[in-house]
């Protein structure tokens, strides 16, 4: 999966890169942090301004060939949050998202109902560098983050690794794989007791 989304980032990059406004590009959170079972591929991009916005939000939408588990963070040159790419061709559309305060302001940017950005949760996470026009300013960025934080480097992700367990039910091992234990845990559940050949009888 982790490779089908950096896969999915660079492809991106290379459709957006020639743009004259962006900056750089560079992947955040579980998939820049190497989790084997990452669930989506979170960006950022950096822009000097937006009026090739609608080009690189269809650059953006053309990941979802892929994917449709992507997020694309849009920031100024300043390093100020302006929003994310929009999944939506038209902007505005006819959705109820798109009456959102500040929701299209920057076309094809949407705003988030209730959602306040955290930066310093986004930028505690390693930052992979994809392209960068110049120095990097989300580097820059993070090392100030993570003084702040306190922390020596940025938040790594658990490395889940396949294991094996015995079925209480029939008693032949199984393979319990890391996906499935990191989707467990999200989910506050136990391990399975049962093989997956029992667990339709009887759940889990």
């Amino acid at each position: 999966m982790i490779n089908k989304f950096r896969l999915m980032a660079e492809e991106f990059v290379e459709r957006i890169k020639d743009h004259s406004e962006v900056i750089e590009v560079g992947i955040v959170g579980s998939v820049a942090s190497c989790d084997c079972f990452a669930m989506d591929c979170d960006l950022a991009v950096v822009m000097e301004g937006f009026s090739d916005m609608e080009k690189v939000a269809k650059a953006a939408r053309q990941m979802s060939r892929v994917s449709q588990y992507w997020d694309v963070f849009v920031f100024d040159s300043h390093l100020n949050y302006r929003g994310r790419i929009c999944q939506r061709k038209a902007c505005p559309a006819t959705s109820v998202e798109c009456y959102v305060p500040g929701c299209g302001e920057i076309p094809h940017l949407k705003i988030i109902k209730e959602f306040e950005f955290d930066e310093k949760k986004l930028f505690a996470s390693k930052v992979d560098i994809i392209w960068a026009k110049r120095e990097s300013l989300l580097k820059k960025l993070q090392k100030e983050i993570l003084k702040s934080l306190d922390l020596k480097g940025p938040k790594s992700y658990q490395i889940y690794k396949d294991k094996v367990l015995i079925c209480r039910d029939c008693g032949e091992e199984f393979v319990w794989e890391g996906g499935e234990q990191k989707y467990f845990e999200q989910k506050g559940f136990s391990p399975p007791f049962r093989c997956p050949e029992c667990r339709p009888v009887k759940c889990f």
